[in-house]
């Protein structure tokens, strides 16, 4: 599916990784349109309620929730606005290896 978002469009980019967030918003600013910036689910729905943004472009691990949470949370505040979720294969610091298994969440955003 392809979705053409117009010029001036407001795209939220939710990520916990900043250099992740600040790319992206590069990004969208090239593309003539509005970047919103957010590292959390909670500032995330504030923006959501407040901006109604066109399209979300969403992290699947946030510091406080997913992606998934704030997808669900999308569709009951204005089902047209796009979603994107995007999963990082690269362990960060601090961080476990991903085992078998844990394509659980990936698997719940697709239901």
């Amino acid at each position: 599916m392809t979705t053409t978002v117009p010029a001036g469009s407001k795209i939220l980019i939710v990520d916990s990784e900043t250099a992740c967030r600040r790319w992206l918003a590069t990004l969208v600013a090239s593309a003539s349109c509005t970047p919103l910036l957010s590292s959390t689910l909670e500032h995330a729905r504030a923006i959501v309620r407040r901006e109604l943004p066109a399209v979300v472009l969403a992290g699947l691990d946030l510091e406080d929730g997913s992606g998934v949470d704030l997808s669900a949370f999308i569709q009951q505040v204005d089902p047209t606005i796009e979603t994107v979720l995007m999963v990082a294969h690269r362990p960060r610091r601090g961080h476990r290896r991903p085992r078998e298994g844990d394509l659980r969440l990936p698997g719940q955003a697709v239901r």
